[in-house]
């Protein structure tokens, strides 16, 4: 079944299932736990163990996690956000984010709440991420983004900086085996307008 639009997942229905198949739609899907490249249009083995339950998720689309292992959901609140950028095969993706305080009703009553939009477009040599405030009223959360993730980039990146200050450089690491580059700690908010640019 699809939770959302972008996250496909397949339970476990067998006793002591080692290996299901699951049917991937056409396109291209990442699996969420190593981020595995898998095409679409066609059935794949995938090992299942207790602890792993097949979930992929869609190229093209921008999924936000907060991925520390709390006692309760009040412990996460302030908690940091990694994005995972999945590209399609042209090399773009989209998704939101969306923020209330997580304690009252005021989203409805007072417009306290923010969403906002990710989008990520190729150019010749390079790939932008951008975010937009799309929704919401003066409510601003600070959760800030501890780490971006991008799979199936299909290139080796010479430098990540922010569009909005080219001397504004970010470390990375590229791993060319898996076609995934990782930004750890930009530092920028999440629901915040901010512009990366990842250049050959």
């Amino acid at each position: 079944f699809l939770c959302g639009e972008d996250l496909l997942v397949h339970p476990i229905s067998t006793p002591d299932a080692k290996q299901v198949e699951v049917y991937l739609p056409h396109g291209t899907w990442y699996d969420v736990d190593d981020l595995t490249k898998h095409q679409g249009g066609n059935y794949v083995k995938i090992p299942v163990t207790l602890s792993k339950l097949p979930v992929f998720q869609r190229g093209g689309s921008v999924i936000p996690r907060k991925r520390r292992v709390r006692r309760s959901s009040e412990q996460m609140r302030k908690d940091p956000i990694t994005l995972t950028i999945a590209l399609d095969s042209s090399g773009e993706a989209r998704g939101d984010l969306y923020q209330d305080d997580e304690h009252t009703f005021d989203y409805r009553t007072r417009n306290a709440f923010r969403r906002v939009e990710y989008v990520v477009s190729k150019e010749s040599s390079r790939l932008n991420l951008k975010s937009r405030v799309v929704g919401g009223g003066e409510f601003v959360p600070q959760n800030v983004i501890e780490r971006l993730e991008f799979v199936g980039l299909g290139f080796h990146p010479s430098r990540v900086y922010s569009g909005l200050s080219s001397s504004e450089k970010y470390e990375f690491k590229y791993d060319k085996k898996k076609d995934l580059l990782v930004v750890r700690k930009p530092g920028v908010v999440a629901a915040a307008p901010f512009h990366f640019v990842i250049e050959k």
